[in-house]
């Protein structure tokens, strides 16, 4: 009975089912047959002395003998409101309006629950009848107050800003990902093998120059900016811009920058929300663009309780890299997943999980070595220990399958991706954030050249802007 108001609906009498229906007719009737009348004193007392449920709870008592008797129902109906059962209150109410249509006081309530839950078409409905009515003062004012609500709720908010700006500095033990060794052999680099009797081939020794595992200190900055404008009741666009850039103090050659954009527009149905969003990066080594991508990504975000959300999401993108030695990476990544987040009652705690599956397809159909299949799965949380100080880890893994041979190793690659971080946040001010990390990466190849492993620290200084708040 609590949610048999909670859909959209064109009049107050067509929400109720017919079973519903019948069962309030038949209340009804018994109730307004019967010879007794029921005493409410007690349920008022405890009405006047604030307390809602037990007075609730006392009424439900006699509800099959006076459901339909108007003085009951509109105490009823009160009692449900003021414990905060609104759905239940509405249906008691409108009962009520089904025998007594004119009981003022009843509609003026019911409109209230309507408008105080956004529902103001229904709210209006309900108020229509009293148009043109002289109400005294005590209505009258009630009316003027849900109008109040009605007229703030149909208001669309101002647009948002909120945003942040974050330097850092830290150590990378490996800023080129790069193997260990500084030299490789690699099968497909090795001579032609001679028929016998001709000795066989030298093997030949790759070394890896610049690409192989290099530490060095690096800086860090990085600012972002999200716009929202509401477009209607249940409609918004968004937007946002982020700005990167790595600092690498001797390897300038691996230093990176990068600018991403995207725009979406999302749309509130029942619980959940719909997104639908383009995207944009722009991504440069060295000073110079190494790679554009551009695609799109459809998102479906449901609460599953008060303390849970489920998202389910479809993205694709597509990489074009325009120097031209390293076009044959350009492909066209497609991916579909879920994420999920769930927090305890009190709010300190949260927990963060997701899986995701999908493929990079390359576009050179020359090179089906550079197209794979790729899987993933993640897994954190965090606990804020106090209002200044939260506590965050998590765990990343990622696998590629590829779809053929490699044309150097001449084997099928096989990578797996495991990425370990744990992250602190102490809030010095309101805005401003102390924030410590600690990342490591492990990637563990078939192919010698691809397996390497990581591990950075960066320390943080990141200010927060919100105008809704500031």
């Amino acid at each position: 009975m609590r949610d048999a108001h909670q859909g959209q609906r064109t009049g107050w009498a067509k929400q109720i089912s017919a079973p519903v229906l019948v069962c309030g007719l038949w209340l009804s009737v018994t109730g307004a047959a019967a010879a007794d009348v029921p005493d409410l004193n007690e349920a008022r007392r405890l009405l006047d002395n604030g307390n809602a449920a037990q007075a609730v709870t006392l009424l439900e008592r006699d509800l099959l003998r006076f459901a339909g008797n108007p003085d009951f129902d509109f105490l009823f109906g009160t009692a449900l409101q003021r414990a905060g059962r609104t759905g239940e209150a509405l249906f008691a109410l409108e009962r009520l309006l089904m025998v007594v249509p004119e009981r003022t006081d009843a509609r003026l309530m019911a409109a209230r629950i309507h408008a105080d839950r956004g529902s103001a078409a229904l709210a209006r409905e309900m108020l229509s009848p009293l148009v043109g009515i002289k109400l005294d003062a005590a209505k009258q004012k009630q009316l003027d107050e849900i109008q109040a609500v009605l007229t703030e709720k149909g208001r669309l908010p101002a647009m948002s800003v909120r945003g942040y700006v974050t330097v850092g500095v830290g150590r990378n033990t490996n800023v080129t990902g790069g193997p260990d060794q500084s030299s490789l052999i690699i099968p497909g680099k090795q001579p032609a093998r001679l028929p016998p009797p001709a000795l066989p081939p030298p093997v030949v020794v790759t070394q890896l120059g610049t690409a192989q595992k290099a530490a060095d200190n690096f800086g860090l900055f990085e600012t972002g900016v999200t716009v929202t404008k509401p477009i209607g009741e249940r409609t918004w666009l968004t937007g946002n811009a982020v700005y990167s850039a790595g600092y690498i103090n001797k390897r300038a050659d691996v230093s990176d920058a990068a600018l991403g954009l995207d725009i979406s527009l999302s749309q509130k149905v029942g619980q959940g929300v719909f997104t639908a969003a383009m995207l944009a990066q722009n991504y440069a080594l060295a000073q110079q663009t190494y790679r554009i991508s551009g695609g799109y990504r459809l998102n479906w975000m449901q609460p599953a309780g008060e303390s849970t959300r489920l998202n389910a999401y479809l993205q694709q993108l597509s990489f074009d890299f325009p120097i031209r030695e390293n076009a044959i990476d350009s492909s066209v990544r497609s991916v579909a997943g879920f994420t999920g987040e769930s927090s305890n009652e009190e709010g300190v705690g949260l927990l963060q999980y997701g899986a995701y599956g999908g493929t990079d397809k390359a576009k050179d159909p020359t090179k089906p070595h550079f197209s794979y299949r790729l899987y993933g799965v993640h897994l954190g949380g965090s606990l804020r220990l106090n209002s200044d100080l939260t506590f965050a880890a998590g765990h990343h893994y990622e696998a590629h399958d590829h779809s053929a041979q490699d044309a150097l190793y001449l084997l099928m690659r096989r990578d797996r991706l495991h990425t370990t971080g744990l992250t602190v946040d102490y809030r010095i001010s309101q805005n401003l954030h102390l924030v410590p990390q600690l990342t490591y990466t492990k990637n563990v190849s078939t192919a010698a050249l691809y397996t390497y492993n990581r591990g950075a620290f960066l320390l943080q200084l990141r200010w927060n802007f919100d105008n809704e708040k500031n």
